[in-house]
């Protein structure tokens, strides 16, 4: 079932700009033939587009664009009810920080921890 329904890829290098977008879109369509159920971006940082300026992930406006103009785009694209899943790297911290605060621990800008539905912290 696996090997019908679950395609991973190697480390890729490359951003989710325009450009990876479509190229993303393309190699998805082309190995599968049914509607695609969950995307997995992981981990973000490595295909973080910070637009023109070249800005940071943490810099919020370029998160929120890169959130709707490139995962949005490439969801909507394959599947707009698809399950998105994005990895994304924690700050160093303490324990006891984790325990008190432990959505405010993933690293870069406050944007995307007001983005997603769910969150899981492992």
């Amino acid at each position: 079932i696996a090997e019908k329904n679950f395609a991973m890829t190697p480390k890729l290098n490359m951003q989710l700009n325009e450009k990876g977008v479509d190229l993303a879109y393309q190699a998805i369509k082309k190995h599968f033939n049914s509607e695609i159920d969950i995307i997995v971006v992981d981990p973000l940082r490595n295909f973080f587009d910070g637009g023109a300026n070249n800005a940071s992930e943490n810099d919020n406006i370029a998160m929120m664009l890169f959130l709707q103009k490139r995962i949005e785009a490439l969801r909507n694209k394959l599947n707009p009810k698809a399950g998105m899943v994005l990895v994304h790297h924690t700050k160093k911290i303490t324990k006891d920080y984790l325990e008190d605060e432990t959505f405010q621990a993933g690293a870069g800008a406050r944007a995307l921890r007001g983005y997603y539905t769910t969150g899981i912290i492992l």
